[in-house]
């Protein structure tokens, strides 16, 4: 028994036995710098002793110089408060403190650090970075003096004052003071660190990276220094050293998170998804919480067409960190790439609120709000952003892209010549100030402007390409050809300007010179799209297309993969309207080049427009966006299947991208208009299809878009003759898809009375379009009309998150909320329609009614005031302004005779003159009356302030104490100063004998009300029960000086008797 006895409490065999061979072997691997195994000994041991400050203190060390710092911040902090105190742990605090940019941290940190070893190299030398301005710097210089003083000029202080005045910029005397430090073995890495940045301050990148090579060389693996001496190689052109340079350190410390993130940024910039993948895996499987290694696995994920693994990623990381803009961005852009638009903006309107100031946020958000319509708030947002970065080039195309969709020519223009003004380099700005002087049929100065904009950049194509139409289009053929010419003369590699030419030719009718210049083009770059297109347009006006397509069958047969035969026929089957043939052809190419994008791009449009297999079409127009992300046919080709899909917010997108490099493609210009009619977009839709008829006068497609436009000008507010609603109840039924069609159709039922016939063509416009936000606003006023509040206001809400930051919108769901009893609602929307519009008299009327059923009488007042300027809404807001002033008066008494027949004139049923009613009963002294009036009030208007101070004070002046404080809290919370609340509140207060908060609450009342002798009496009464002597004398003596009845007049003489008492 006794034998067993001390085999039990042997050290081997108890928990702490344990926990000391673990961290035995855990110090053995981690002096050797084996940190993977170290660390899973360090985490058996303080799984055995959680309390272990060792244990926890070198398990922060090896997250901490592995790079994973979220983890190394949570360890070292745990570290510190189970008492560690080595100046290892405060200065690594410190280096995560200034990573997370807490600068004040950082450095008490690495005081801490010095107060315990002065020659701490790690603490000094990162004190010493993070004197990043004058004051800064002075504060080093001074701590650098005592140290100095203290301890002797030692090298690292040579060192560290070296490092600051290279950030001065003074690369002399940061040399000059360098040099014995240079010489010292334990300071020389750092040293020769700062003399690279001395030599690249100087541009001498030889010397630059023999210094950094030094650096490295005598820092350990795990080092940032030897991250910076990997990037100059990679900076410098020595892409393989970089890389090799990169192996060897994660070769000599796997565990050094930087290195393998830097090598896995290096593989994903040079689409090696393999080694990036491994990479990843590699760092996650240390650090499973590293926000970069996940960001570019979420990139990865994009760029290997696996966007739904991506938003897995993002969603991930803002789960863990969800107040960081920049991955609010970022999952953005990857629900983006799944076609999640609405998803997409929820993202980006919170990384706004996050970081306003991002502008990446502010340009996406702006371009995805554009595409559904809110012209408005992508202008406000745009001009913003120009006022804070006034040097963003994105800005300015934002602002004038929104300018032009809202119809505002003029402002874009301005818009233009300031980006023009600007950006004196940059051809953008006069071309397009040249683009927009010509939609509005100023040719001339639209010249003008493409020329100034080839001045910038002689090769600036797209101004080059405006220049040559405007000559064709005043017959100038030859100048068109002479302009090109001389073009390629000096760019004779410019593939687009060598179209042109051909395209000139053809204009021309000189067809052979033509067929030769494309034929040669196809010979050097087979997969140009534009160049067979092009051809097969030249074999149809020659009336060709029997002969090449004989040809190209006979070239087959030698050679059946020939994919440029196989283009060239598909094209030609196509002119002639073999589309199933047509199809087998480019069917057949892509079995042996399935990445030939212009093949998947014809072939998309061939299932879309003619065989009508959407999901085929889809799938290679996807393709071929992967392949050709910024080619502009592409973006058309598959927006337009998007839009035949009913995806229309996803083809808002491709069709705005690719109109802004093909603004002159007729077609192109054609589905952006119907994308944008489809959305209930009516000026964008106009603007693109009037400039689609423009552009190409002969279009099959021409009659659809007059019958469109002529849909448009049909009056959206409803009122519409009956033979007009019958032509359009006609072209209905031609276009039973046509959203916008049905939802002018229900409009004018709405508007005739015809509820029930106006809410079935709402409700099937809403089931082609679910984003649309017309047939929903429709659905929501039908439904309040027959009552159905609850219903209108759940499809309001749905109305609201489609179109959060519209004021128009805005304007109309907070009359609908108003009408259907939702107030506050009402209010915080017409606010917001008010704040965009001020200067609209419907809108500050409407704002007027909704601040009236919240009891705002004020801001109701000044709304009034500046709609009543409208000579429509001059009787109505009058009659409101005097009910406004009755209602707010702070005593009301029996009226003149013309104010009485005033009131008894106005409705019954109505807020205002039934609140102004129910006060004048009041002033009579028939307080059950008025009590009842007031409660009929606020049960038809819950947050009507002065009904509820009204009715606490006929409560209190019945006695009913206990019900008028409970409505003088509610009125308080909105009104917290108004002083006949607070009297009542310590009338019921004194009732309960809580003389405290009585005597507070009539302190208070005695502020704003010092007429009122009562309020003066009761306060007297609160401190004479709370024996203030001083202070119930005074305020008793004060409610004598005023008016009292008998009775109080005899209860203040009776409470003062009772003060002389006491004394």
């Amino acid at each position: 028994a006794a034998l067993l006895a001390l085999v039990l409490l042997a050290p081997g065999c108890s928990k702490e036995g344990k926990a000391a061979r673990h961290l035995s072997r855990a110090d053995e691997y981690f002096v050797a710098g084996d940190y993977d195994k170290a660390r899973i000994e360090y985490l058996n041991a303080a799984q055995l002793q959680p309390t272990n400050a060792h244990a926890v203190l070198r398990l922060g060390t090896i997250f901490f110089e592995g790079g994973a710092l979220l983890q190394a911040a949570s360890l070292l902090d745990q570290a510190a408060k189970l008492g560690a105190n080595a100046p290892e742990l405060h200065a690594r605090l410190g280096a995560i403190h200034a990573a997370r940019g807490n600068v004040g941290a950082a450095r008490n940190a690495i005081l801490k650090a010095l107060d315990t070893d002065p020659a701490h190299q790690e603490a000094l030398l990162l004190l010493s970075d993070l004197a990043a301005d004058a004051a800064a710097r002075a504060e080093f210089r001074t701590l650098l003096a005592k140290l100095r003083a203290a301890h002797g000029r030692l090298a690292l202080y040579d060192a560290a004052e070296a490092a600051v005045l290279l950030r001065e910029q003074d690369a002399d005397g940061a040399l000059r003071i360098l040099q014995p430090a240079l010489q010292s073995d334990d300071v020389a890495a750092a040293a020769h660190f700062i003399l690279g940045g001395v030599h690249l301050s100087r541009t001498n990148l030889t010397e630059a990276r023999s210094a950094f090579a030094k650096s490295a060389e005598l820092s350990p693996p795990r080092s940032g220094r030897q991250i910076r001496y990997a990037n100059l190689l990679l900076q410098t052109g020595a892409t393989n050293e970089g890389r090799a340079h990169l192996d060897g350190i994660i070769s000599a410390a796997p565990d050094f998170v930087p290195a393998r993130l830097r090598k896995a940024q290096l593989a994903f910039a040079a689409k090696d998804f393999e080694t990036t993948k491994s990479e990843i895996s590699a760092i996650l499987n240390r650090d499973q919480i590293n926000v970069e290694a996940r960001q570019l696995e979420a990139q990865m994920y994009l760029a290997t067409s696996e966007p739904a693994k991506a938003e897995l990623v993002m969603g991930e990381l803002i789960k863990l960190f969800p107040n960081v803009a920049q991955l609010h961005y970022q999952a953005a852009i990857a629900h983006l790439a799944n076609q999640k638009t609405a998803q997409a903006v929820t993202q980006l309107e919170r990384a706004n609120e996050l970081n306003p100031a991002l502008p990446e946020v502010v340009l996406l958000l702006g371009r995805l709000k554009l595409a559904r319509g809110e012209v408005g708030a992508v202008t406000a947002s745009a001009q913003n952003l120009i006022t804070t970065n006034p040097q963003l080039h994105a800005a300015y195309l934002l602002l004038g892209d929104a300018q032009m969709a809202a119809g505002d020519a003029s402002g874009a223009l301005a818009t233009y010549q300031e980006l023009e003004r600007r950006f004196a380099e940059d051809p953008a700005g006069p071309h397009l100030v040249g683009a927009t002087l010509l939609r509005q049929g100023q040719p001339g100065p639209a010249r003008e402007a493409f020329e100034r904009a080839l001045q910038r950049r002689p090769t600036h194509f797209p101004s080059l390409e405006r220049l040559v139409e405007l000559d064709l289009n005043s017959g100038n053929n030859a100048g068109a050809e002479a302009r090109l010419v001389a073009f390629l003369s000096a760019n004779p590699a410019a593939t687009d300007a060598r179209l042109l030419l051909a395209s000139v030719h053809v204009s021309s009718g000189q067809l052979e010179r033509a067929e030769q210049e494309l034929e040669q083009i196809i010979e050097e770059l087979p997969e140009l799209e534009r160049a067979y297109l092009l051809l097969a347009e030249v074999y149809r006006s020659s009336q060709r297309q029997d002969e090449a397509i004989l040809q190209l069958k006979e070239l087959l047969g030698r050679k059946p993969t020939d994919f440029r035969a196989l283009m060239m026929l598909g094209l030609l089957h196509t002119e002639k309207g073999n589309f199933l043939q047509a199809a087998d052809d480019y069917e057949a190419l892509l079995k042996t080049s399935p990445n030939f994008s212009p093949a998947l791009n014809n072939l998309a449009y061939l299932y879309s427009e003619k065989l009508k297999n959407l999901d085929r079409a889809y799938e290679l127009a996807r393709k071929s966006r992967e392949l050709l992300p910024n080619d502009p046919r592409i973006a058309d080709t598959l927006g337009w299947i998007m839009y035949l899909r009913g995806e229309y917010p996803e083809a808002l997108i491709y069709l705005q991208e690719s109109v802004q490099r093909m603004a002159t493609n007729g077609e192109v210009q054609y589905h952006l208009g119907m994308a944008h009619y489809a959305m209930g977009h009516e000026a964008p839709a106009r603007a693109a299809l009037e400039a689609a008829l423009a552009l190409d006068q002969d279009a099959t497609w021409n009659p659809l878009i007059r019958d469109t436009l002529l849909v448009l000008e049909s009056t959206g507010s409803g009122a519409m003759d009956s033979e007009t609603l019958k032509r359009l109840e006609q072209t209905l039924k031609q276009r039973p898809r046509d959203m916008l069609l049905m939802t002018r159709i229900g409009r004018a039922y709405e508007a005739a009375g015809r509820l029930d016939d106006a809410l079935d063509n709402y409700e099937r416009a809403a089931q082609i379009n679910a984003a649309a936000i017309g047939p929903m606003m429709g659905q929501a006023r039908i439904k309040l009309a027959k009552g159905d509040s609850q219903q209108a206001l759940a499809i309001a809400r749905r109305v609201r998150d489609l179109a959060r930051n519209d004021s128009g919108t805005a304007f109309e769901l907070g009359q609908i909320a108003r009408q259907a009893g939702d107030y506050p609602w009402s209010h915080s929307l017409l606010q917001e329609a008010v704040t965009a519009s001020s200067n609209d008299a419907q809108v500050q009327f409407a704002f007027a009614q909704s601040a009236i059923a919240v009891g705002r009488l004020d801001p109701a007042r000044t709304a009034l005031e500046l709609a009543k300027d409208e000579a429509s809404l001059a009787n109505r807001a009058n009659t409101q302004l005097r009910l406004i002033a009755l209602a707010s008066a702070d005593a009301i008494s029996t009226p003149p005779a013309d104010v009485r027949q005033f009131v008894d004139s106005q409705p019954k049923g109505e807020l205002l003159p039934d609140f102004v009613r129910a006060r004048l009963v009041a002033a009579t002294g028939q307080f059950p009356a008025a009590i009842k009036a007031f409660e009929q009030i606020l049960a038809a208007y819950p947050q009507f302030t002065p009904a509820m101070r009204s009715l606490a004070v006929a409560l209190a002046a019945t006695g009913q104490l206990d019900e008028a404080e409970k409505w003088a809290r509610q009125a308080r919370d909105i009104t917290p100063n108004d002083g006949t609340l607070a009297k009542v509140l310590g009338q019921a207060a004194m009732a309960r004998k809580d003389f405290g908060y009585a005597g507070t609450m009539l302190q208070e009342a005695t502020r704003t009300l010092a007429g009122d002798g009562e309020a003066f009496l009761l306060l007297g009464e609160a401190r004479v029960a709370t024996r203030q002597v001083a202070d119930a004398r005074q305020a008793l003596d004060r409610s004598l000086s005023l008016p009292l009845t008998e009775a109080q007049k005899n209860r203040a003489q009776q409470l003062l008797q009772q003060l002389n008492q006491l004394q």
